[in-house]
């Protein structure tokens, strides 16, 4: 619910139809393929199939650690700060 409410207060912002499809590279259409794929689709994959080897407690628990680990490769491989806002 949180992804379709912040698109629709994104589109406020910069609508959807402001974007013409034809400046959309093949190099950025396949980034977006990946992200797809192996950012959403195979990740999940994995945490359901580590469900049939993990208790449930452990699962959450480590589920419940990637936003910290998202913020930790952010700062330290990315080299992006880590300022008040986030």
């Amino acid at each position: 619910w949180a992804m379709i409410i912040g698109g629709l207060c994104l589109n406020i912002v910069e609508p959807i139809w402001r974007t013409a499809p034809a400046s959309i590279t093949a190099v950025q259409l396949i980034y977006l393929v990946f992200v797809i794929l192996f950012g959403t689709m195979i990740a999940f994959w994995f945490y359901i199939k580590s469900l049939e080897t993990l208790m449930p407690k452990e699962a959450s628990l480590l589920g419940s650690i990637e936003p910290l680990a998202a913020c930790l490769t952010t700062v330290f491989w990315l080299n992006m700060p880590f300022g008040l806002f986030q």
